[in-house]
């Protein structure tokens, strides 16, 4: 498997852990109808707060359900540029068993050096305290490196969303740093082990902030570029005097 680096959160864990590719994040906050700019394997819309939570940034945000309309992990790996196996040596990093099916977003995007990307994110699931369904947010470079998140067998959090028994609650995670390159970033809600109890993910408010620009040059203070200036119009009033001076007969 890829190279892990894991993020903590109360009440959520968190991973984040890429391929031709736009600058930046297009739809961040998903208010651009039907999750445009996003491609999708499984169950994924976009939600308002009549789900019983509200969106964090905006009118919408995006809802995974790992269950009705899933994929099989292998498809959600091959999608999202993972190898196969990954989603279930990530499992084992958890105790948990290979998963069963779920659903997924992910977008490609070029960054420079020192860019830097936060995400708010909601662990949706019907198994109370089962720690069998799961939910990663993975960022992956050309290279493979995971920088990613991952959260699951929560027991509480109100209100509840509408078609769940539990959730985290949303949380902002980050802030991972970029080195100059292309990466796919792919948010994953997967059911473990059956189907019996959906697992779910709500994401919102994607911040990409670029890096700082380097300073400008150094401007002369006035002071400085006012004697520069005199003792260039001295210079030049010598040369003027000495081409008036009379020749000697």
């Amino acid at each position: 498997m890829k190279s892990l680096k894991c993020f903590a959160a109360a009440g959520i864990a968190v991973l984040f852990a890429a391929g031709s590719a736009q600058a930046a994040i297009v739809n961040p906050s998903f208010e651009t109808p039907g999750l445009a700019g996003w491609s999708t394997v499984g169950m994924a819309v976009a939600a308002d707060g009549t789900i019983g939570v509200s969106p964090t940034d905006g009118t919408f945000q995006a809802l995974l359900i790992a269950g009705a309309g899933s994929v099989s992990p292998a498809v959600i790996e091959s999608a999202v540029g993972l190898f196969p196996g990954d989603l279930a040596s990530l499992n084992s990093l958890f105790g948990l068993a290979a998963p069963f099916e779920g659903s997924a977003i992910y977008q490609t995007f070029t960054a420079a050096a020192g860019d830097s990307v936060t995400v708010d994110l909601d662990f949706l699931t019907n198994e109370l305290l089962g720690g069998i369904d799961v939910a990663y947010a993975l960022l992956t470079d050309s290279g493979g490196f995971f920088a990613g998140f991952a959260s699951f067998g929560m027991s509480g959090g109100a209100p509840v969303p509408s078609g769940f028994t539990a959730h985290s609650g949303y949380s902002t995670n980050g802030s991972v740093t970029l080195a100059a390159g292309t990466y796919t970033l792919s948010f994953i809600a997967l059911d473990g082990v059956d189907d019996a109890a959906d697992a779910g993910m709500l994401i919102d408010n994607i911040v990409y902030t670029p890096a700082a620009p380097p300073p400008p040059p150094a401007v002369p203070e006035p002071g400085s570029m006012a004697l520069a200036l005199v003792g260039l119009a001295g210079l030049g009033l010598r040369r003027l005097r000495q081409r008036r001076q009379p020749i000697a007969s």
